[in-house]
C-alpha cells in the first residue's frame, strides 16, 4: 500500500488524491509479474516445456547431494554412501498467521504449490484422512507437543511449519505447511513427506532433525503407511534425530538416542538454522497477515525463494570458510583418537567398533539400540543403608553391639555443630534477644547429646584417653561461601569477633562451647594410639565405611540443590525483572537455597577430612576430591545446557561422582564408559 501511495503522488504531486484508485488492478498486475518471472527464470516460458510441476519454480539449495545433479553416478558403490545423505531440519513458525477471509469465495490462485508453499487441495485431502493423534509428552515439556492442538478462532492459520537443509540453511521446495491449530504430526508429516521425495533417490539415506523426535518420530512409518497421501521409500535409510541445541534440554536417553553426535556423517549440526530462516520470514509476516489466501502464499514463496537464492550465490565462500575453520579441529580429533586407540587392546578395540556398527544398525528400527552407550550410573550407598549393614555385622569380631549406632550418632552431632556454626555466623553482632535465646536453646540442647555420646564412647571404648587433635581447624573442614557473583572466601570457623561466637582459640580453651567440641571418634585418635589398639583399628573400619555414607549423602544433597539454584536462576530471578516484589522473593528464595549448599558442602569437608585422618586409599582419593568452590558454582552449563558454547563445556567433578570408571575391575564397563570418550571422538 504504501507502495502504491507513492505512485500515485509521483504521478501527480500537487493532487495525488485525484489519481484514479488502481490499487486492485495493480494487486493483479504484481502478481502476474511474479508468475512470469518465475517461469522465465527456470526456463518455462515455451510452451514445449508444459506447466511447471509442484515446487519447480523455486531454487533449492546447490550444496545438498542431489542425484544426476552434483554427486557421482556410482555414489551407490560408494563404502562411505553417509556422505551422501540428504539431512533435513523440521520446525514451525507461529508468526506467520493469516486472518479468515471474509469471502473466500474470491481468492483467485495462480500459481498454487509451484514454489514453497505446498498445493493446497491435494493438503486438505491429505487432513481429511489423517488422523489426529493428540501427543502425550513422554519427554519433558515441549510446547511443540503440548500446544499441538491449541485452537485459535480467529484466525484461519495459526502459523507454518517447514523442512530446510540442516547443513546449509535452504527450504525444501513444495514442504511448508499451513497450521490449523498447533504444531499437529499431521502438518508435518506431509513436510516431511515432500521433501523426502524432492529430487531424492530412493536409496539416499536421509538424516531428519526435529525439536521433538522423541514423540514425533515414534509411529513415523506407521503413519506413513496408513495414509495414501504420505509418501516413504519402503527401504530408506531414516536416521532420525534431535539438534544438539535442543537434545540437551530433553531426558538423558534422548541425547544417545537422537544427538547428531551419536550418527555417522551426520555431523555437529544445532539443529536452529530454521530459526534463522523464520527471524528473515517474520518480518513480513505482519503484511501477509490480512492478504488473501493466495497472496499471502505466493508472497512468502517468492521471499523464500529470494532466501535461497541468496544462499545459492554465497555458498561457496561460506564453504571455504567453514573448511578452514574446522582442518584443525579435524587434525585435533584425529590425533585424539588415536592416542586413545593406541592404549586399548586391540581385541577390545574391535568389539567397540563391532558393536557401534552393529548398533548403529539395528538404531534405524529401534533407537533404544543405542542406551548401550549411557554411562551406567551406580548409585553409591547412603549412610543409612551402610549403618544398616554395619549394624547386622556386629557381635562378630569382638565388637561390642550398639557401636554403630554410636558411629551415626557421632557423624550427626557433628552435623548439628556445623549447621549451629553457620546459623552463629550468619546472625553477626547484632543478633536480636530472640535469636540469641533460639541460639542458646540449641547450644543446651547440642551439649546434652554431646554429653550422652561421650557416656557411650565411655561405656565403648573403656576409656576416652585418645589423643584428640585440638589445636585448629582443619582445612577441609572451613566454611566457603559461594557468592552470586561467583567470587568465593573461606573462613575459619567463628574468625570473626561474634559475642555469640568467641574468636576460637587453639587448645583445650578451644572447647568452651559445644558447636566447637572436638568429639571423641576413632578418627581423632593418634596414630601411636591407633597402631596399638586392634579394637580400635576395627571402630576406624567402621567409621570410614559411615563417613563413605555421609559423604555420598553430602554430595547427592548438593547436586540437587545447584539443581535448583539453576532453575531458580532461569524460572524465578530472570522472569522478575521489571518488578522490585517478585524480584525481592526472588532472591530470598535464592539466598535459602545458598544456605542450604553452603551446609551440605561443610558438611561434605567434614566427612572427608575425617576420611583423610583415617587414611583414604587411592580409590577412594579418586572418588572423593576437595570440594573447592568452583565447583559448588552455578555454570551456564548447568543453568542453560544449550546456550551458545556450551557444546564442549564440562561439569564439575561432583556430577559424576555416581559413575565408576575403572574398566579393569568392572568389565561390563568396557561399552558404556567408551560412549563419552572413544565413541565421541570417533
Amino acid at each position: 500500500m504504501n507502495y502504491y501511495r507513492r505512485l500515485r503522488r509521483v504521478t501527480n504531486p500537487a493532487f495525488p488524491h485525484e489519481v484514479p484508485d488502481r490499487y486492485r488492478e495493480f494487486m493483479r498486475v504484481t502478481r502476474e509479474w511474479a508468475l512470469l518471472q518465475a517461469k522465465k527464470t527456470f526456463g518455462y516460458g515455451p510452451e514445449s516445456r508444459g506447466k511447471p510441476a509442484d515446487g519447480e519454480l523455486g531454487h533449492f539449495c546447490v550444496a545438498c547431494p542431489q542425484p544426476g545433479v552434483n554427486i557421482p553416478e556410482q555414489w551407490q558403490d560408494e563404502p562411505k554412501r553417509y556422505l551422501y545423505a540428504r539431512s533435513y531440519v523440521m520446525d514451525g513458525n507461529f508468526s506467520a498467521e493469516q486472518m479468515k477471509m471474509r469471502r473466500p469465495e474470491n481468492d483467485v490462485p495462480i500459481m498454487p504449490g509451484k514454489m514453497f508453499l505446498v498445493h493446497d487441495g491435494p493438503y486438505q485431502e491429505h487432513l481429511k484422512v489423517a488422523k489426529d493423534v493428540k501427543m502425550t509428552s513422554t519427554c519433558n515439556d515441549h510446547k511443540a507437543v503440548s500446544q499441538a492442538n491449541a485452537d485459535r478462532h480467529k484466525l484461519a492459520v495459526t502459523g507454518i511449519g517447514a523442512t530446510a537443509c540442516s547443513r546449509h540453511g535452504c527450504f525444501v521446495p513444495h514442504s511448508v505447511v499451513n497450521f490449523q491449530k498447533g504444531e499437529r504430526q499431521m502438518n508435518m508429516d506431509y513436510s516431511l513427506s515432500n521433501a523426502i521425495q524432492y529430487r531424492a533417490h530412493e536409496k539416499q539415506p536421509v538424516v531428519v532433525l526435529y525439536d521433538i523426535m522423541c514423540q514425533y518420530g515414534v509411529h513415523l512409518r506407521k503413519r506413513f503407511a496408513d495414509n495414501p497421501h504420505l509418501s516413504m521409500p519402503q527401504d530408506l535409510t531414516l536416521w532420525k534425530g534431535i539438534g544438539l541445541f535442543h537434545v540437551h534440554g530433553h531426558q538423558d536417553s534422548c541425547e544417545v538416542r537422537y544427538s547428531p553426535t551419536f550418527m555417522a556423517g551426520a555431523g555437529n549440526v544445532d539443529g536452529e538454522i530454521l530459526e534463522t530462516m523464520w527471524a528473515s520470514l517474520n518480518r513480513i509476516s505482519g503484511t501477509t497477515r490480512s492478504m488473501s489466501s493466495s497472496h499471502r502464499q505466493e508472497t512468502l514463496d517468492r521471499h523464500m525463494n529470494d532466501w535461497n537464492y541468496k544462499k545459492m550465490i554465497t555458498i561457496v565462500a561460506l564453504l571455504r570458510k567453514r573448511i578452514q575453520a574446522n582442518r584443525p579441529l579435524l587434525l585435533k580429533m584425529r590425533m585424539a583418537l588415536e592416542a586413545q586407540e593406541s592404549g586399548v587392546n586391540a581385541n577390545v578395540l574391535g568389539e567397540w567398533r563391532r558393536t557401534l556398527e552393529t548398533a548403529q544398525q539395528r538404531r534405524l528400527n529401534d533407537v533404544a539400540a543405542m542406551d548401550i552407550f549411557m554411562l551406567p550410573e551406580q548409585s553409591v550407598p547412603s549412610k543409612a543403608s551402610l549403618q544398616l549393614r554395619l549394624t547386622t555385622e556386629e557381635g562378630n569380631d569382638g565388637i561390642p553391639i550398639g557401636t554403630a549406632d554410636w558411629l551415626a550418632d557421632g557423624l550427626k552431632i557433628e552435623e548439628a555443630q556445623i549447621m549451629l556454626r553457620q546459623d552463629i555466623k550468619r546472625c553477626g553482632t547484632n543478633a536480636t534477644s530472640a535469636a540469641r535465646m533460639k541460639l542458646a536453646k540449641r547450644r543446651k540442647g547440642l551439649a546434652k547429646s554431646i554429653s550422652q555420646f561421650q557416656s557411650r564412647a565411655n561405656r565403648i571404648a573403656h576409656a576416652l584417653n585418645w589423643d584428640v587433635v585440638r589445636d585448629e581447624t582443619p582445612e577441609d573442614e572451613w566454611e566457603n561461601v559461594d557468592d552470586d557473583d561467583g567470587s568465593s572466601r573461606a573462613t575459619p570457623v567463628g574468625e570473626r569477633h561474634n559475642p555469640i561466637a568467641p574468636r576460637r582459640l587453639r587448645g583445650p580453651l578451644a572447647q568452651d562451647t559445644p558447636e566447637n567440641v572436638v568429639l571423641s571418634l576413632p578418627s581423632r585418635a593418634s596414630p601411636e594410639m591407633m597402631m596399638n589398639d586392634r579394637s580400635l583399628r576395627r571402630l576406624a573400619r567402621r567409621e570410614r565405611t559411615l563417613r563413605k555414607g555421609q559423604a555420598n549423602d553430602a554430595l547427592h544433597r548438593l547436586r540437587i540443590l545447584l539443581s535448583e539454584k539453576a532453575f531458580h536462576f532461569r524460572h524465578r530471578i530472570r522472569p522478575s525483572r521489571g518488578s522490585q516484589q517478585r524480584k525481592t522473593r526472588a532472591y530470598a528464595g535464592l539466598e535459602k537455597i545458598t544456605r542450604e549448599i553452603q551446609r551440605c558442602s561443610a558438611v561434605y569437608r567434614a566427612a572427608r577430612a575425617g576420611l583423610v585422618r583415617l587414611k583414604m586409599n587411592r580409590q577412594d582419593q579418586k572418588v572423593y576430591k576437595r570440594l573447592r568452590p568452583t565447583d559448588l558454582k552455578v555454570s551456564t552449563a548447568i543453568a542453560e545446557p544449550n546456550a551458545r558454547g556450551q557444546r564442549h563445556a564440562t561439569l564439575p567433578w561432583i556430577w559424576t561422582v555416581n559413575i565408576q570408571q575403572d574398566m579393569d575391575d568392572h568389565q561390563h564397563m568396557h561399552l558404556g564408559a567408551f560412549p563419552d570418550n572413544w565413541h565421541d571422538t570417533h
